[in-house]
């Protein structure tokens, strides 16, 4: 047996919304698609959307590592996510560290090594 993907689950108040968000925010593609559960990629990660959330904010597992968390932090604002924390540098580490939030109330991590 091997594996074949990892999917990182998110919950989504409304659906069409939260794939606009991860589309234009990180440039996500729409592998499959419908109003209750839809799968997003880039190269071989996978971000699905399940549908029937309250839009309460949560914290997810997911973290993303970018070229320009700064750069990502505005497209996040510009599409109606919101910033928890400002991009800095953790106390003893090398890496850069933001927390964000989705439109559909997922927070999840932005770093960028050094």
């Amino acid at each position: 047996m091997e594996i074949v993907h990892v999917k990182v689950m998110l919950r989504a108040q409304e659906m069409w919304r939260g794939v606009a968000f991860w589309r234009d925010v990180f440039g996500l593609s729409v592998r499959f698609g419908d109003d209750q559960w839809t799968e997003l990629t880039s190269g071989d990660a996978l971000i699905v959307l399940t549908a029937g959330h309250d839009g309460s904010e949560h914290q997810s597992r997911l973290s993303l590592e970018v070229d320009d968390i700064e750069a990502a932090v505005e497209a996040v604002l510009g599409a109606g996510g919101r910033l928890i924390s400002e991009p800095h540098r953790p106390k003893g580490q090398t890496f850069l560290l933001a927390s964000v939030v989705d439109t559909e109330g997922n927070r999840f991590r932005l770093t960028r090594g050094t």
